[in-house]
């Protein structure tokens, strides 16, 4: 079974992979016994907090975990646009300017 990285972090026991979030864990060809999962999936690791789930758990709110903190994505800004002004069209103040 995969699961998805919620926090940073970086795997001690395989040779000092970093996970980011978002990753699927375990990494292609690497085999993690049930112990690990464990760990990872439960405070009960040195960083002290939830560091994967399951790929395909809905996401839960603080409240509903104990302290777990909600796992959003990133916000992407709008872009901005800037209006340009057709070239091929004259305006009042151009047209003053053209018959001075």
């Amino acid at each position: 079974m995969a699961y998805k990285v919620v926090k940073d972090f970086k795997d001690l026991k395989d040779n000092g992979h970093v996970y980011r979030t978002g990753d699927l864990f375990p990494r292609f060809g690497v085999n993690v016994g049930d112990e690990r999962i464990a760990e990872l999936s439960s405070n009960r690791n040195r960083l002290k907090t939830v560091l994967i789930v399951p790929d395909g758990v809905p996401e839960v709110k603080e409240e509903q975990t104990d302290g777990v903190p909600e796992v959003k994505a990133p916000e992407i800004p709008e872009k901005k646009v800037r209006k340009k002004r057709n070239a091929g069209t004259d305006t009042e103040g151009d047209k003053k300017l053209l018959h001075s």
